[in-house]
């Protein structure tokens, strides 16, 4: 793909398996051919080292970072996320998409600021229930009104319920930050681009799916992140991709960079400086809209342009502003310090 966003899987990156292809064995498993003796020198010349069950890397500018495609949930795992559902707040969760990979994640560590960034199927139905979605309103399917219609005098008779829930998985899911006075602020400056179209080396490519469902046969809707690492940089895009057929779509984006560097000025009698905190920064947007209003706008109607979420992130950044209704741009401060560009 020719976005810088999809760069991946050169010859000699770790890429990990999507849980529905057949899986490649472990690096360690095999035997040392040109592109892993490549792989293996990029990785030690950038000081880093991959994990022993070759699930990531570690010591990639203080980061570990380890990435897990599992297959789709069985019952024991489906009953463990549940269970974690019905503790929240908004809990107990009405219903679990068609396929949930449970055992699927991204996890980002800092050793020195102890920072860590998560990604898995859990945290972004958390994000579903607690009502992440309230920027926009209720969809239905595009029979529902007419269905509602030929049947309401049954429906008054039995004072029949509106389960009032968002059936459609709706989980703008930007990850969950844990660590001491670890916060997301408003920054001091854009996503770096540039850094994202450096032909460094991928050192680690995932692709990694938290949760799928087909709507009812109404549409789809996909949650998932794709992953890659480079010498100077790890770079995530979460998504989450909804169309409801004939109705609307929705997309939520949050790309995260981190990057990072040695803080210049260290000798004289103070010696070295200590290492900055870590310097994150996260880009979120959040497109909705019918297809009506889209084609009102010069936007393509439903169809192809929507088949998926690349397909309909290209369609609707091309007519943005039209259906941004989110647009953020944040730093991760570490006890209220962030890092800037000019002190690294």
């Amino acid at each position: 793909m020719a976005r810088w966003e999809e760069r991946g899987r050169e010859n000699f990156s770790l890429t990990l398996a999507h849980p529905n292809r057949s899986p490649s064995p472990p690096l360690k498993n095999l035997p040392l051919s040109i592109s892993e003796i490549e792989f293996h020198s990029a990785v030690t010349a950038a000081g880093a080292t991959v994990l022993p069950d070759a699930t990531g890397i570690s010591g990639l500018g203080g980061w570990t970072l380890e990435a897990r495609t599992a297959p789709i949930a069985g019952e024991a795992d489906l009953a463990a996320v549940r269970a974690r559902l019905a503790g929240h707040p908004a809990g107990p969760a009405p219903a679990l998409p068609e396929q949930l990979f449970a055992g699927s994640y991204f996890r980002a560590s800092h050793a020195p600021s102890g920072v860590c960034l998560a990604f898995t199927a859990a945290g972004a139905l958390e994000a579903w229930l607690g009502g992440a979605a309230a920027e926009a309103p209720p969809l239905k399917v595009r029979e529902a009104d007419a269905w509602a219609a030929s049947r309401a005098a049954d429906i008054r008779a039995h004072a029949a319920p509106t389960l009032a829930y968002d059936w459609t998985f709706t989980a703008p899911y930007a990850g969950d930050l844990s660590g001491a006075r670890a916060s997301w602020a408003p920054a001091s400056r854009p996503l770096d681009r540039v850094a994202l179209t450096a032909r460094d080396p991928i050192l680690l490519w995932a692709e990694v799916p938290l949760l799928e469902s087909e709507l009812d046969d109404h549409g789809a809707s996909v949650t998932s992140l794709r992953v890659r690492a480079m010498p100077g940089a790890w770079f995530a895009l979460a998504r989450c991709f909804v169309r409801v057929d004939g109705v609307a779509v929705r997309l939520a984006e949050a790309r995260i960079l981190a990057t990072w560097g040695v803080r210049g000025g260290g000798g004289g009698e103070k010696g070295a400086q200590p290492p900055p905190p870590p310097r994150v920064v996260r880009e979120v947007r959040h497109f909705a809209g019918t297809f009506e209003q889209l084609r009102a706008a010069g936007a393509p109607g439903d169809g192809p342009a929507y088949a998926d979420g690349d397909a309909a992130s290209d369609a609707l950044s091309a007519v943005a502003p039209v259906g941004v209704v989110k647009f953020e741009t944040e730093e991760l401060r570490v006890g209220g310090e962030s890092v800037d560009e000019k002190n690294v």
